[in-house]
C-alpha cells in the first residue's frame, strides 16, 4: 500500500517503486529446526537424561536415581542409529554408585568414532569399540569433573579444586594403553564463591589436531587459556585477551577448533571470537557471537564448536515460554564472520523444560537432553542453512501476476483514495488466492485485510489467511468471523478441525494485520501484532500461502512472506521483570516515571534512547505522546537501523501537523515520505516502523500512514528519538519478522 497525498516527490516515489518491480524482497533470519528423533527414557525410576554425548551412529545418555539418602546411582546407556533415522538402545554402557555431594558436578560423556569416555569426580571410565562391540578399557584419567572434551584422538579433562589446570591423555603409539601427555600449570585459586560454582570452576576443550587445548583460568579475573605445541614437550601458552574487555570476565565457557576459539561469560554477552594468526600463533579478537533477540545479554551455559559451526545453549530462553529454552548455531564464513544461522528448538517445547542445559555438537548432528521431559531430541542438520528471501507485495505495480485466484473468486488490483490494493468482490462462496513460487515447508504470511462487506445470507462469514496449501482438501487457515471469533484450523483429506480459537471484535472497513506462522509443527496467530492462538500439528509439511475467505469481500494489502517466526528483538513496558536488559545510547534526559513510562524532558536540543543489536529486517512499535515542546520546530518519533548518529531511518510526529519519514545519510538529511496528521499535546500515538528489506512503512494508531522504498541502510539498531520535545514512551517493542 501506498499512501497517496498528491506531491510531486511522491509520484517520484511510486515510480521508483514500479521499477523495483514488487514482490521486493527481504533478509532471511536463523533457520528453525526442529528434532530429527526423540529418543524416549529408558528407565522411568532415572531422572534422564543428565549428559548426552553424540557421534555418527552412536549416542550416550547418563541418568540418575537416589538409591538412598545418600548414595545415588548412575548409569549410561547406549544408543545405535537405525536406518530410518530412529535411535535404538543398545545397552547400558555402564552403572556405579557414589556418595551424594551437591557441590560435585554431574557426570560428564564424550565420544568419538571409537573411542567413549565417561567421568566424575575422582572417577573415570574409556570404552573403546570393534566393530559393533564396546568394551571398558583402563583409564588413568584424573579429574575434578568439571568438564571434558574429546577430539583428534585426545581427552582433555580439568584437574585439581580451584587452581584452574587440566589433563591431556592420548593412546601409547605401540601399547595402545592411555597415558598422561601434559598437564598444564596450575595458577592460583580464584575467590571462593567462583570455586563452590560449578559452573565457574573451569572449562575445556580440544582442537580437532588433538595437541591444542583451551581452558578456564582465573588471573586474576576469569580469561581462557590456550596451549599448543608436540606432547611431551614444553606447550607454548598464551592467555587469549580482548580489547573491549581488558578486566577479563570470559572464559568459561569455551570451545577451539582449527584456528578459532570462542570464549564466553559474565561479560561476554554472548561469546567472543578469537582467530589465530599463523605466524605469530597469537589469537586476537575478531567477533562477537549474538542472538538478535532480547534474552541474550546473558552468556551461554555451553560453547562448543565443529569445523565452521558454534553452538551457544540458552537454556533460560524465554522467547517460547517461561525458560523453555533454546539453542543457536552460528556458522563461520571464510572470512572468519559469524551469522546466526540456525535455532534449534524442541517441537513440544513449553515452559520450565530448560531445553539446552545438556548437549553435544559433533559434525552436523547435535543431541540435546531435556530432564522435564525425560528425552533425548536429535538433530541432523542439513548440508546449508540458506532460506528463500522475505517476500513483500504491495501491488503498487498495478498488477497481481504473482497470485493465483481459485475458482469462484473475484480478485483484482483496485485503485483506492489512499492505495492500489488486491480486491476480491464475490460474497457467493469460498475465494482464495495463492501465491506463486512460495510452496516451503516453513512460512509465515502477513497482510494488512480490511473487511468490506459480508453476504446478506444467514451464517457465518469470514477471511483470513492460508500456508502449506497443496490442494482444495489440504491445508492450514485462520478465519476472523462476522460473530467476533478467530478460528485456526486445518483441512486434511477434506476434514475440517478447529486448533485453537479466541475472542477478536469484527469491524467492517477496519484494517487488520493478520499474520499466520507454520513453523515446523508449531502454529501462531497474531492479529495487530498481539498473540491470539497458537497450537502444535504436523499433519501437513509443505504448500503453498495465500489468502482467503467465504462470503467477505476485502481489500488485501501489503503482503509480507517469511520462512521465520515473529522473533521478540527487545521488549520495554517499564514496569516488568521480563523487560529486556540491553542497555540504552542515550542523548538527552531520561527517567523512568511513576506511571512506567520512559521520559525524555531535555528540549534544548535533540535526544534519543538507541537500543539492542544490529538487525536487517525489524519492526518497532510504541505507544507515545509528547508533554511539552519548544521552538518553532519540534517533533518526536522512532528510529529504525541505526547505525550512527549520522545514518538511520526515522519518523517523526512534528509540531506542523505532520507526520514524516526521513533518512540520515552521511549526517544529510532526506524527506522519504510525508502525511497530514493532527498532532496533540498530552495526546497518545501508537506508531509501528516496519523496515523490511527495502520497503518502510509507518502506522500510525494501526492505519498505514507512510511508505517509501529506499536501500541506504541495510541493518542498525533501535529506539526512540525527538526534537525540542518532551515525550513519554510505553511499551517500547521491535521484533523481527
Amino acid at each position: 500500500m501506498t499512501a497517496r497525498w498528491g506531491t510531486q516527490r511522491r509520484c517520484i516515489q511510486t515510480f521508483l517503486a514500479l521499477l523495483s518491480m514488487t514482490p521486493l524482497a527481504g533478509m532471511s533470519g536463523p533457520q528453525v529446526l526442529e528434532e530429527s528423533a526423540r529418543i524416549p527414557s529408558p528407565d522411568p525410576s532415572y531422572d534422564w537424561p543428565t549428559a548426552v554425548a553424540i557421534d555418527g551412529e552412536w549416542l550416550l545418555a547418563s541418568g540418575s536415581r537416589y538409591d538412598d539418602t545418600l548414595y545415588v546411582s548412575n548409569v549410561t546407556w547406549l544408543y545405535q542409529r537405525q536406518p530410518d533415522g530412529s535411535w535404538s538402545p543398545v545397552r547400558q554402557l555402564h552403572q556405579f554408585t557414589f556418595y551424594d555431594d551437591i557441590n560435585e558436578p554431574s557426570v560428564r560423556l564424550a565420544i568419538e568414532d571409537d573411542v567413549a569416555v565417561i567421568v566424575k569426580e575422582s572417577a573415570s571410565w574409556i570404552f573403546m569399540r570393534q566393530g559393533g562391540t564396546w568394551s571398558e578399557v583402563a583409564s588413568p584419567i584424573q579429574t575434578n569433573g568439571m568438564d571434558l572434551a574429546l577430539n583428534g584422538g585426545a581427552i582433555v579433562v580439568t584437574n585439581g579444586y580451584c587452581d584452574w589446570s587440566s589433563n591431556v591423555y592420548r593412546r601409547h603409539p605401540t601399547s595402545g594403553e592411555w597415558q598422561l601427555v601434559r598437564s598444564t600449570p596450575a595458577v592460583p585459586p580464584g575467590p571462593d564463591d567462583l570455586c563452590e560454582n560449578e559452573d565457574q570452576r573451569g572449562d575445556v576443550d580440544v582442537a580437532p589436531n588433538g595437541n591444542t587445548t583451551i581452558e578456564s583460568i582465573y588471573a586474576p579475573q576469569l580469561y581462557p587459556r590456550i596451549s599448543e605445541g608436540e606432547f611431551g614437550q614444553i606447550p607454548y601458552q598464551l592467555i587469549v585477551q580482548s580489547p573491549e574487555h581488558p578486566d577479563g570476565g570470559y572464559g568459561a565457557p569455551v570451545a577451539i577448533d582449527s584456528g578459532y576459539a570462542l570464549a564466553g561469560g559474565p561479560a561476554a554477552r554472548g561469546a567472543l571470537a578469537f582467530r589465530r594468526d599463523p605466524t605469530t600463533a597469537i589469537y586476537t579478537s575478531t567477533d562477537r557471537l549474538q542472538r538478535p533477540d532480547f534474552l541474550d545479554v546473558y552468556s551461554p551455559r555451553d560453547i562448543e564448536m565443529s569445523e565452521t559451526l558454534a553452538m551457544l545453549t540458552q537454556p533460560i530462553d524465554r522467547l517460547h515460554g517461561q525458560y523453555t529454552g533454546s539453542i543457536s548455531l552460528f556458522e563461520r564464513d571464510g572470512q572468519g564472520t559469524y551469522r546466526h544461522a540456525a535455532k534449534l528448538l524442541a517441537s513440544d517445547r513449553g515452559p520450565d523444560q530448560y531445553f539446552g542445559n545438556w548437549a553435544d555438537l559433533r559434525g552436523r548432528q547435535v543431541a540435546v537432553g531435556v530432564l522435564a521431559n525425560r528425552s533425548v531430541y536429535v538433530y541432523e542438520l542439513p548440508p546449508s542453512f540458506e532460506q528463500p528471501a522475505t517476500l513483500q507485495d504491495s501491488f503498487e505495480d498495478g498488477n497481481a501476476s504473482d497470485w493465483n485466484p481459485l475458482a469462484g473468486s473475484s480478485f483484482t488490483v483496485a485503485t483506492t483514495a489512499a492505495s492500489r490494493v488486491y480486491r476480491q468482490t464475490s460474497t457467493v462462496s469460498n475465494a482464495a488466492a495463492l501465491w506463486s513460487n512460495t510452496d516451503r515447508t516453513n512460512q509465515s504470511i502477513e497482510a494488512d485485510i480490511k473487511p468490506t462487506a459480508f453476504a446478506s445470507t444467514p451464517g457465518d462469514k469470514w477471511f483470513g489467511l492460508v500456508t502449506r496449501y497443496t490442494d482444495a482438501a489440504n491445508y492450514y487457515y485462520i478465519t476472523i468471523r462476522n460473530n467476533n471469533t478467530l478460528l485456526l484450523r486445518r483441512m486434511v483429506n477434506g476434514t475440517f478441525t478447529t486448533l485453537a480459537s479466541a475472542e477478536l471484535a469484527v469491524t467492517l472497513n477496519r484494517s487488520y494485520r493478520v499474520r499466520l506462522e507454520t513453523i515446523g509443527t508449531r502454529l501462531r496467530v497474531y492479529v495487530d501484532n498481539r498473540l491470539l492462538a497458537e497450537a502444535s500439528d504436523d499433519a501437513l509439511d509443505h504448500g503453498r500461502a495465500g489468502v482467503m475467505m467465504y462470503k467477505t469481500q476485502a481489500d488485501v494489502d501489503n503482503v509480507v512472506l517469511s520462512s521465520n517466526p515473529q522473533t521478540t528483538l527487545a521488549t520495554h513496558q517499564f514496569a516488568s521483570q521480563r523487560d529486556s536488559s540491553w542497555e540504552w545510547d542515550q542523548t538527552g534526559t531520561w527517567n523512568r516515571l511513576a506511571d512506567f513510562t520512559y521520559t525524555q524532558s531535555d528540549m534544548t536540543s535533540g535526544a534519543r534512547a538507541i537500543t539492542g543489536i544490529a538487525t536487517g529486517d525489524q519492526i518497532i512499535h510504541s505507544r507515545m505522546r509528547r508533554t511539552a515542546t519548544a521552538g518553532a520546530n519540534n517533533w518526536f518519533g522512532l528510529a529504525a537501523r541505526y547505525r550512527d548518529e549520522g545514518n538511520y531511518y526515522y519518523v517523526t510526529l512534528r509540531n506542523d501537523n505532520t507526520v514524516s519519514l526521513k533518512k540520515l545519510v552521511g549526517g544529510s538529511i532526506v524527506e522519504l515520505d510525508s502525511a497530514p496528521l493532527s498532532i496533540g499535546t498530552n495526546n497518545w500515538y501508537r506508531v509501528r516502523f516496519e523496515a523490511i528489506g527495502a520497503q518502510l512503512r509507518v502506522y500510525i494508531n494501526e492505519v498505514l500512514r507512510l511508505e517509501a522504498v529506499d536501500s541506504s541502510h541495510a541493518s542498525g539498531r533501535y529506539g526512540p528519538i525527538m526534537y525540542k520535545t518532551t515525550t513519554q514512551y510505553d511499551d517500547v517493542v521491535a521484533v523481527e519478522p
